[in-house]
């Protein structure tokens, strides 16, 4: 007889009425006597679901408790991970040889119900009673062994997972098996798993427990094979092959799309806004990227980007990453740059290869749901799925979702951000938010009723040893054919030079950036900038002049002359510095569209082009969506447009009134429409950048009057520059003149009998005693104590001290006393001209050329070789008092 009849024969004989045991021989019932009436199911279907049954609700709970047995040390209820780790295993391996979503799962707790058999296959190799993955007794049958026979289990069950057309014949026959399986397993692993039991009584009572588990997991098999199949079993089943269909087509068709259109997002535009519309050239994030500052919450502790995703708490859906940093300090950066190595499939951050999707949304777009996000980045693919279904799909995947600038939040996306922090009550997404330290208060407040954990981790910017490389890197990918790189060195050399007065100001980013594009092309510039607000100055010149360079050829102002392009462009430059107000007073990062649409209404009154003026001055944005906005750069540089409408209305007749009649104060009310609220805090910057434009100015043109100056910095008080260290934090970011800097000195009491120069306020005193004509008033009373950990700084405050006619008291140099560094030639000058006859307190390393203070009183020195231990004996003997020496 031929297989093939046999075959039939087996089938009629399947088709009885009933189901029989016959040594272990099955016969499945007829579609007739298992399906309900009302349900329309053909034979494939019906063998399709009863095995689907049968392995999810016989064999995999069967395979479950056989990782248990085989790891008899295992606690059921705890971590597996942790298990094997207690164990010596190589967790790294173990996740090398799980899918991604495997791998989800197993790093959870609490998943155990969710392993389906081929993830607890993967952990078998890992166990404690078995052989390893590469051992051939998975792959050979051999005696009792019961690995080939688990393999076989498993076969099966792919078998019938990838099988659409399984009729009744085949589903008894897999049955059968699945029973003999069984059998055998059984056996096999007795033997294997009760040789690890020591103890008799343990060995019995494991014994009985796989007898039992094995009977019922027969018994099942027997009732599900014979049973009926209800109605709800079909839905469930369908719900399941639709699902997983869902997610294939995600997969195939969703995620390139994802990719394609992240891959838009990963770039930075650097020269926009000297550029125009017209080229809008794109650097890849990763060109440029360059080590970044973070410390973790716990203080100033450095946290290497590759570990930043630790500070996820991936598995507690009560917690979310917190990455606050000043404007322009490289948050959008940071976040880019982890879109990017996503992206590429890189390594360097641990963990981010476990994703399976990377979500990136800016809260300046306009997306107002979680599924509107999922459509900007799906697109058409969207339209395949129902309803909510594709939610449902993407967050079955592990899914990163990265939230930039909770700060410039809008009524939209404010209601995708509380959607988020819903889903993510019941779904196990990692979130990443990125925020102003302004803001984090209200960000806590705002989840903490619903999340326990927030992990904060705090940008400080480019590290000093790490700036150059950037300034390196950007100005390679900017590219310069009139440049040549050599031409860069003098360039670090300014930034060598400023970086202890400008140190905050060279920390970010977006600043390196703009000094870098200044150099490429007004580098003459360079040397006069000492203060934020004079960089952004020069920028603004810079895209001035660019943009007079583009109306100078554009088809409607081509034929104008160069004196009523100017005036124009004054009078826009006005207009949107007032708007830039409104923008800062509504903590608004994003123009909004009727604004733009006036700016446009009022560049036609003028006969300019609309495209090419705040093309000049605002960034053009791309969304996710596809759509286009305008918005300012960051918050820093719409400060700084906000504070330069106080000079230009100052030098200009406002609102037909002389210029004599305007000050600072209508000026702001004009603005406010109405009085001046007590509290300016929020102004605080944009008032640091006027200060400072009050003092650099184009010429006459920019001038103000003194009274003007004072009258800002009064108003500066009631930002809450009220005391004496709010005035040093402020004076190291402001430019000002000699009597602007002795007003802040003499309001704030910066000069003492007690005036302790240390790391934070160095560069506000250099600031101060450099913009001050000596000498300073009572200097006969002050007394300077210098005590320096970072010697940063030290030449040019010995200079500005040297100008003053000032010497300190006391110099305590913890850098040189305690560090092995070795000071410059430079810094061992200024200590030689500090140790004067003022000189009573003395504490650092010790040079052949220094000579002991005649008014000494004590000295705590370190030498660095036997001749300067010399010198120091020899003087020594020609001082007459010494009440503490160190060594």
């Amino acid at each position: 007889m031929t297989a093939e009849v046999a075959e039939q024969q087996e089938i009629q004989h399947y088709e009885a009425s009933s189901v029989v045991d016959k040594g272990g021989e099955w016969a499945v019932a007829t579609l007739q006597d298992t399906v309900p009436p009302s349900i329309q199911i053909d034979e494939f279907d019906e063998s399709s679901v009863r095995l689907w049954k049968i392995f999810r609700e016989a064999i995999q709970p069967l395979y479950f408790m056989i990782l248990c047995w085989v790891n008899p040390t295992w606690d059921r209820g705890s971590n597996f991970k942790d298990y094997l780790e207690s164990q010596g295993v190589n967790i790294n391996e173990v996740k090398r040889n799980l899918s991604k979503d495997q791998r989800d799962k197993f790093m959870n707790p609490s998943s155990h119900n969710t392993w389906d058999i081929s993830m607890i296959h993967v952990l078998l190799f890992f166990s404690i009673c078995l052989a390893g993955k590469n051992d051939e007794k998975w792959q050979k049958q051999n005696g009792s062994d019961p690995e080939m026979s688990l393999a076989v289990l498993k076969d099966k069950r792919n078998e019938t997972a990838h099988n659409p057309r399984i009729d009744r014949g085949w589903c008894s026959r897999i049955i059968n098996e699945l029973y003999e399986l069984t059998i055998k397993i059984q056996g096999s692993l007795k033997l294997v798993v009760l040789g690890y039991v020591v103890i008799p009584e343990g060995k019995e009572e494991i014994e009985r427990e796989m007898d039992r588990v094995f009977d019922n997991t027969r018994q099942k098999i027997h009732e599900i094979g014979k049973g009926g199949i209800g109605a709800e079993v079909f839905d469930e089943y369908q719900r399941e092959i639709d699902f997983t269909k869902k997610k294939k087509l995600l997969e195939e068709e969703g995620f390139p799309c994802l990719k394609k259109i992240l891959e838009k997002l990963k770039s930075i535009n650097p020269l926009n806004l000297i550029t125009g519309t017209s080229s809008n050239p794109n650097i890849p994030v990763e060109k440029i990227y360059t080590e970044m500052k973070l410390e973790g919450e716990s203080g100033p502790c450095s946290v290497p980007i590759e570990d930043i995703l630790n500070h996820v708490p991936h598995y507690d859906h009560s917690g979310l990453l917190l990455i606050k940093g000043m404007a322009g300090m490289g948050k959008t950066t940071l976040v880019k740059k982890i879109n990017s190595d996503w992206l590429s499939k890189k390594d360097d951050i641990k963990g981010l290869n476990d994703y399976d999707i990377l979500l990136y949304v800016q809260c300046r777009d306009f997306i107002e749901s979680f599924k509107d996000l999922l459509v900007a980045f799906f697109r058409d693919v969207h339209q395949k799925f129902q309803g909510n279904e594709i939610i449902e799909v993407c967050l079955a995947y592990n899914c990163l979702l990265i939230i930039d600038g909770y700060d410039e939040l809008n009524d939209k996306s404010s209601k995708l951000f509380l959607e988020v922090l819903t889903l993510k009550k019941s779904h196990p997404i990692s979130v990443i938010v990125t925020t102003r330290p302004e803001f984090e208060e209200r960000f806590n407040n705002q989840v903490k009723s619903d999340y326990t954990t927030v992990s904060t981790i705090s940008l400080e910017g480019i590290p000093k040893e790490k700036r150059e490389e950037f300034v390196c890197k950007y100005y390679t990918e900017l590219g310069s054919d009139n440049s040549p790189l050599q031409s860069l060195e003098e360039l670090l050399q300014y930034l060598r030079k400023t970086k202890h007065t400008m140190h905050e100001v060279w920390g970010l980013p977006l600043n390196l950036a703009l000094v870098t594009v200044l150099w490429m092309i007004k580098p003459e510039v360079i040397s006069n900038i000492t203060t934020e607000a004079e960089l952004y100055w020069q920028f603004h010149l810079l895209s001035l002049s660019k943009l007079k360079e583009r109306l100078a050829k554009h088809p409607k102002t081509a034929f104008l002359e160069p004196t009523s392009t100017k005036i124009a462009t004054k009078k826009f430059v006005e207009k949107l510095c007032g708007e830039s107000f409104k923008a800062l007073q509504n903590d608004e990062i994003n123009i909004p569209e009727s604004t733009i649409n006036n700016l446009s209404a009022f560049c036609y009154s003028l006969g300019m082009p609309a495209e090419e003026l705040t093309g000049a001055f605002l960034k053009k944005v791309t969304t996710s969506q596809g759509s286009f906005h305008y918005s300012f750069p960051h918050k820093g540089m719409m400060e700084f447009m906000a504070a330069l409408f106080f000079p230009m209305k100052l030098t200009n007749h406002c609102w037909d009134q002389s210029v004599n009649t305007a000050t600072v104060k209508k000026i702001f009310e004009m603005l406010l429409g109405g009085r001046l609220p007590e509290n300016l805090h929020k102004y605080q910057n944009m008032m640091i950048h006027m200060i400072s434009l009050f003092h650099v100015g184009d010429g006459d043109e920019m001038k103000v009057s003194e009274d003007a100056k004072i009258e800002a910095l009064e108003l500066l008080e009631r930002s809450g520059v009220n005391d004496k260290d709010s005035g040093l934090r402020v004076l190291k970011n402001i430019k000002c003149d000699h009597s602007s800097s002795r007003w802040i000195a003499q309001r704030f009491k910066l000069f003492d009998k007690d005036t302790r120069i240390e790391d934070h306020t160095i560069d506000a005193y250099i600031a101060l005693l450099r913009a001050t004509d000596p000498p300073l008033p009572n200097r006969e009373e002050i007394k300077i104590i210098i005590k320096l950990n970072d010697t940063d700084g030290l030449v040019e405050l010995q200079r500005q001290l040297c100008r003053h006619l000032i010497n300190p008291s006391w110099i305590d140099l913890h850098n040189h006393y305690k560090g092995d560094s070795e000071p410059t030639v430079e810094e061992r000058e200024s200590i030689k001209n500090l140790l004067t006859n003022d000189c009573e307190i003395y504490k650092g390393i010790w040079d052949p050329t220094f000579q002991i203070p005649p008014n000494i009183g004590s000295l705590d020195v370190i030498f660095k070789d036997h001749p300067s231990l010399d010198a120091f004996c020899r003087s020594l003997e020609k001082t007459k008092q010494i009440l503490y020496f160190g060594k």
